[in-house]
């Protein structure tokens, strides 16, 4: 029978920790049983993903290129021709998965986020494990993890403001993130073994010197993992390590050549990676460009990222202010660090800032497993900790429930400009695109140009305001491409007049539904009709 307190995990718990994961992951399917369900599958094609889909197309276009044979990746997102990198190797791997396998790629990229999410619930419930030896406490830390989330759910409403963190920052909420993709899941999973081996290297006595037999090579290849994945997330917890270490050797008074060894086991693996991109900056300004237009500076205002935590904060606010009175050497000091340097850089770096939030519920739930052990549930009476526990656990998670069905709620109210579904006859114009010579730019509406690279390898002028350089520009230009009056305001746009860095040239334009709800233009009339596809026609742009 199980006890309430084990060193390790015993199989009754990973069962436990199983099931929980398992129901989880069939619950972010639910949305696409949803689709099938209500019959939209029948009439229009879905297009490779729901959630974030304008975001998650640049990751899907990476698998097509990796499915094609290429290793070194481009953003066909931007018209601007530009030199492949290897950046976000997560996704070229599955691409040469699937060139093997035969899997299509979007399938694959489905079947890995599945995969990275079983991953990221294993290792959480890991790093509880090793924290406390007590099973509530590892499984309220790994309930407020997992399903923990803010109460966006209400303040949008009464406000109209949609801007709380639960609802937009899908990095910081481990369920949120498994919606979206496969590197955010993956890298919070790598976070979590990372801050075990971390805190083992930090425990108060410990004179273990790093290796292969303890925590140093987690540290070596979480680091190496996590600068090929997703490299903003080592940023902050590289800081949060280095200050403990640093701070304790001047405490002592002594740097010791094991602290030394300890920093270089984590640092070191990822230092080529890191030189590597520098050089991306330096010498591919296309790409440069691109990475910090997909990183913006605008974050949540302190009040919208406190409404975005919600209840898993209330309940951790007594564990970090015990924390910040004792600031006890194992757990409490590098966690409480870890959460100063978040919050510091997602407000005052001058780059990034909201992506180093990756991670954040990790450590809001562990001050929340505190909290609740030391503070609240000694203040309740032991027959209504349960029931409070039980009845918290749907408030808890309503704004999960709320985003996991949102894009649903947009298909069937706006399935006629676009989305994860397409009408039959796009999908058609796609594979006839898809055999010709690849890498040309195709110019059509917003709303199909997301979806041309994931299709057919192609270029687009403009998909989404992350994906294209100088978006705004070339959505206007777009638009009013697409309801010109006078011949004039035509060839601008052909021609690539809107670019940066480097010239662009349209081949072929595509004149379907969705561009017709955007205007009738006479641009048409100097392009030479090529084929059609139902609703859907293609012209080629010919040189005069």
């Amino acid at each position: 029978m199980q006890t309430g307190y084990t060193g390790h995990i015993t199989p009754l718990e990973w069962r436990w920790v199983t099931v929980i994961s398992s129901a989880l992951v069939l619950l972010a399917l639910l949305p696409f049983l949803s689709v099938v369900l209500s019959g939209r599958s029948e009439q229009f094609q879905f297009m490779g993903t729901l959630h974030n889909f304008p975001e998650t197309s640049i990751d899907l276009a990476k698998v097509v290129q990796g499915a094609q044979g290429r290793w070194l990746t481009q953003f066909p997102h931007t018209p601007e021709p530009h030199n492949a990198v290897l950046l976000d190797v997560i996704y070229s791997l599955l691409g040469q998965v699937s060139r093997f396998t035969l899997i299509p790629p979007i399938i694959l990229f489905h079947v890995a986020r599945v995969i990275a999410s079983i991953y990221m619930y294993a290792a959480l419930y890991s790093l509880g494990a090793m924290i406390w030896t007590r099973l509530r406490t590892r499984r309220i830390f790994f309930g407020l993890v997992v399903i923990g989330s803010g109460l966006g759910w209400l303040y949008a409403p009464l406000t109209q403001n949609w801007g709380s963190a639960d609802l937009l920052y899908p990095q910081i909420y481990p369920f949120f993130s498994s919606l979206i993709n496969v590197h955010y899941p993956l890298a919070i999973g790598i976070l979590a073994l990372m801050a075990s081996a971390m805190i083992q290297a930090l425990r108060p006595g410990s004179e273990e010197e790093p290796g292969v037999n303890n925590s140093g090579i987690v540290l070596f290849f979480s680091s190496l993992m996590l600068a090929l994945i997703y490299p903003e997330a080592l940023f902050p917890i590289a800081v949060a390590f280095y200050l403990i270490v640093i701070g304790r050797s001047f405490k002592r008074r002594k740097f010791t050549q094991r602290t030394l060894r300890w920093m270089l086991w984590f640092g070191v693996p990822a230092l080529p990676i890191i030189a590597y991109y520098i050089s991306i900056f330096i010498y591919n300004p296309v790409v440069r460009d691109l990475w910090l237009q997909s990183h913006p500076l605008n974050t949540p205002s302190p009040l919208l990222l406190l409404i975005g935590l919600g209840l898993p904060l209330l309940i951790a606010l007594p564990g970090i202010v015990r924390a910040l009175r004792r600031f006890e050497a194992f757990g409490d000091q590098f966690m409480l660090v870890w959460l100063g340097v978040i919050v510091v850089l997602i407000y005052l770096f001058p780059v990034v800032r909201i992506d180093f939030a990756i991670g954040l519920m990790i450590l809001i739930a562990y001050f929340g497993a505190r909290g609740a052990e030391d503070f609240w549930f000694a203040r309740l009476a032991r027959p209504w900790r349960y029931r409070i526990a039980i009845g918290l656990i749907p408030v808890l998670a309503i704004s999960l429930f709320y985003v996991l069905f949102m894009p649903n709620v947009a298909i069937n109210t706006e399935i006629t400009k676009g989305g994860p579904l397409l009408a039959p006859d796009y999908v058609a114009t796609f594979q006839w695109l898809e055999t010709r010579p690849d890498y040309q730019v195709v110019l059509a509406a917003p709303a199909t140009s997301v979806w041309i690279p994931v299709w057919t390898g192609m270029r687009v002028v403009y998909a989404h305001g992350n994906g294209t350089l100088d978006a705004v520009t070339k959505f206007s230009a777009v638009e009013a491409w697409y309801r010109a009056t006078d011949p004039s305001q035509c060839e601008a746009l052909l021609e690539g007049q809107y670019h940066q860095h480097t010239d662009y040239r349209v081949l072929y334009v595509i004149y379907g539904p969705i561009e017709r709800t955007i205007g009738e233009t006479v641009c048409l009339d100097a392009l030479a009709p090529i084929v059609s596809f139902g609703e859907v026609e293609v012209y080629r742009y010919l040189e005069r």
